[in-house]
């Protein structure tokens, strides 16, 4: 059936192109034998050629192809009848190349193109203002993030749990062993002072401060807002370094370009402010920098309580005083009175600084209006020197005095002097330190004012 279908149109395209051919041939005759309008008589000649050539269009299925007209066409039409056949030849349908689309057809691709364009700009136009939202929502998010940790930050407590003392000038509250103003007392806080509440109750607190656990009065003690305004009126925010040695960034990361220096364990430094896991400190004067915040202990840097022994120690420390050599006016002694002086200071030290500061004592009292005004008078008075009681003076000044012990008492006479203005000593180990006014200690006696 395909095979009749193509002969049956090469038929229909050969006949039409002779009967064209024809056509051709009698206008040109028409128009060589009369006067008639050339245009017109070709449009009649057109319309009766085309009536003739459909009369002429061979059946379906005859095998005839082409229609004989040597004598109206000649060659050339042959030619053109044979470029037209192969122009009109019906293309197999197994041809890769496929048919034109007709106008509707061809709107209807263009329309059904647009359209996808308009989708697929439609489904980029959705993508990109998806991934706008995805970026805004992360930046919101991060940015609720970074607002949360600042709030967070911001609502750090360093004073929670804490209190500060109201008492002022030299007075002190005392810590007691029990919430009882009859207890003993194991410490005492000065102004300026604080610590942690461990228990809290009607009248008494149990509070830890420093070394010191004990019970103290609420009526001088602040906590809350009021302790907290107090704590930064008499101290201020600190780092304690809680390991062996840290290292100070001069921003908060470990790059390896940004270390400054090291500071070490037990050491305080101002807070300057706190981001997150890094702390930014005052290490200097007018120079800052950066620590990692889980390697030190942040807290107000407010005084502890005093124990009861570093209280004594304390005062023990105030009384004694490093007294300086100095010199002063001589005495003047005979030989007697030196070797004499000499003598003794021998019997009780038996190093030279020792022996000065004895000869020193000796002429404290020759100046003093408590004492005998000679060096032979003070040191024959009664009770005051073992070795005149003892008899050890009269063996070493039968042997006479060594060459240290002279020089000792020399120097004193000369007015060097090494104890200031003491006027009793002892040996260290039996001194009752608490009970003088103050005093010193060389070559293990205590020299001492009352």
């Amino acid at each position: 059936m395909k095979a009749k279908k193509k002969v049956a149109v090469v038929c229909l395209s050969i006949g039409a192109v002779l009967l064209l051919l024809t056509a051709f041939s009698g206008v040109n005759a028409w128009n060589q034998e009369g006067d008639a309008d050339s245009t017109g008589q070709t449009d009649e000649v057109l319309t009766e050629g085309m009536i003739w050539s459909e009369t002429k269009i061979p059946e379906e299925g005859s095998s005839e192809g082409t229609v004989a007209g040597d004598a109206a066409s000649g060659a050339g039409n042959a030619a053109a009848v044979q470029a037209i056949t192969e122009t009109a030849s019906v293309p197999e349908e197994s041809a890769a190349e496929p048919a034109s689309a007709s106008p509707e057809e061809t709107q209807t691709a263009e329309t059904a193109e647009a359209g996808t364009e308009a989708e697929t700009a439609g489904d980029e136009s959705q993508e990109a203002a998806a991934e706008t939202d995805a970026e805004e929502g992360a930046a919101e998010e991060t940015a609720a993030e970074e607002e949360d940790s600042a709030l967070a930050q911001a609502e750090v407590d360093y004073f929670e749990g804490q209190f500060m003392v109201t008492v002022t000038g030299n007075t002190a509250l005392n810590v007691r062993e029990e919430p009882d103003t009859e207890s003993a007392w194991v410490g005492k806080m000065y102004a300026g002072s604080g610590g942690y509440i461990l228990e809290e109750g009607d009248g008494w607190s149990k509070i830890e401060s420093g070394s010191v656990v004990g019970w103290v009065s609420n009526d001088y003690i602040l906590t809350g807002d009021a302790g907290r305004e107090k704590a930064l009126e008499d101290s201020e925010l600190v780092i304690e370094v809680q390991s062996d040695a840290l290292k100070v960034r001069s921003a908060p990361s470990t790059a390896e370009d940004n270390k400054l220096r090291a500071i070490y364990g037990g050491e305080t430094y101002p807070v300057v402010s706190v981001e997150g896991d890094w702390v930014e400190i005052q290490y200097a004067e007018e120079k800052t920098g950066w620590v990692a915040a889980d390697y030190v202990e942040i807290r107000y840097s407010y005084e502890h309580a005093m124990s009861k022994k570093e209280i004594e120690e304390a005062e023990e420390a105030r009384k004694r005083k490093d007294v300086a050599t100095t010199t002063r006016s001589s005495h003047s002694a005979s030989y007697d009175e030196t070797t004499l002086l000499a003598c003794l200071i021998q019997c009780e030290s038996g190093s030279y600084e020792g022996q000065l500061a004895v000869a020193n004592v000796i002429l404290n009292r020759v100046n003093s209006s408590k004492f005998p005004n000679s060096i032979t008078d003070v040191i024959y008075a009664a009770g005051q020197f073992s070795p005149v009681r003892s008899g050890s003076l009269d063996a070493r000044l039968a042997k006479g005095p060594s060459s240290t012990a002279l020089q000792a008492a020399t120097d004193a006479l000369n007015g060097v002097n090494n104890i200031g203005d003491y006027l009793y000593f002892r040996s260290a180990s039996s001194a009752d330190t608490s009970s003088y006014s103050s005093y010193t200690i060389v070559a293990g006696n205590c020299f001492y004012n009352k």
